[in-house]
């Protein structure tokens, strides 16, 4: 089974490298939401959001570009990821 979401939301303010900045590497994008977050910062590094309630890997990082993430949330069943992608 494959579902699919589209969301396009614009960040005013934010530049593409920001949003890019703040995806890619946990701790920051923790500073910003006030949940702990680790990890992230290169392609095929695990990170953790939420105080560990989301966990993922970084599958494709292109800087300033574009986002690909394996994401878990921690009650899912073993093995269930969501990918997701930003541009």
């Amino acid at each position: 089974m494959s579902d699919h979401i589209h969301l396009e939301a614009t960040i005013p303010g934010a530049t593409p490298e920001q949003i890019y900045e703040l995806l890619a590497n946990g701790a920051k994008f923790g500073d910003v939401t006030g949940q702990p977050g680790k990890g992230g910062g290169a392609q095929g590094a695990c990170f953790s959001l939420f105080g560990d309630w989301l966990e993922g890997r970084q599958v494709e990082l292109v800087p300033g570009e574009r986002i690909s993430q394996a994401w878990r949330f921690t009650d899912w069943a073993p093995g269930v990821y969501s990918i997701v992608r930003f541009t």
